[in-house]
């Protein structure tokens, strides 16, 4: 194949990827939200990621306490669960199933929006007890990227829960007469 024939079949590749929505990971498009002042609340790697992906977008400002017109985001301590997903012939594990889930809230001034939901990543770690020094490193990087990519997940969930809540409280209520027909 020419030198053109290959640019040209990269390039159409690219604009192809590009027309589905495909995006590298941490190049997405960012979920809109109906608030310009965000409060975060917590201490984990999430919270810190979600406040960092927050705080290089223009349109928000980040807020130390929750303001009159701003919306607060709660995420707690996340919790970690790791469970045998296979084993082989010998008894011996191949496979585990890493978990993590990790609390969340949302609520502005005058409501709560979520009161107790959860932001769940899921992950397949591969086991091999000739290698476990290399296998528990690779799972501690699975943990810190699992924390990492609950992040924009935890601000999908929000930005359609405001959007939800806010198009609820837009539309006029029915009156008592017009169901009486």
């Amino acid at each position: 194949m020419s030198t053109i024939g290959k640019l040209f079949l990269i390039t159409m590749t690219t604009f192809a990827l590009a027309a589905c929505g495909f995006h590298l990971r941490g190049q997405g498009g960012m979920t809109e939200l109906p608030f310009r002042n965000v409060t975060i609340v917590g201490n984990s790697i999430t919270a810190n990621t979600l406040r960092d992906n927050l705080s290089r977008q223009p349109n928000y400002t980040l807020e130390p306490t929750l303001s009159a017109n701003g919306l607060e985001i709660n995420l707690g301590a996340p919790t970690r669960d790791k469970q045998v997903s296979s084993i082989n012939s010998s008894g011996q594990v191949t496979e585990y199933r890493l978990t993590l889930r990790v609390p969340l809230s949302v609520r502005t001034q005058s409501d709560i929006l979520l009161n107790s939901g959860i932001v769940t990543v899921s992950r397949e770690l591969s086991w091999n007890e000739s290698a476990v020094l290399a296998k528990e490193a690779e799972e501690a990087l699975l943990w810190q990227s699992m924390e990492q990519d609950a992040a924009p997940l935890a601000l999908y969930r929000i930005g359609a829960i405001t959007r939800k809540q806010l198009s609820e409280s837009s539309r006029p209520a029915a009156s008592p007469a017009s169901h009486a027909r």
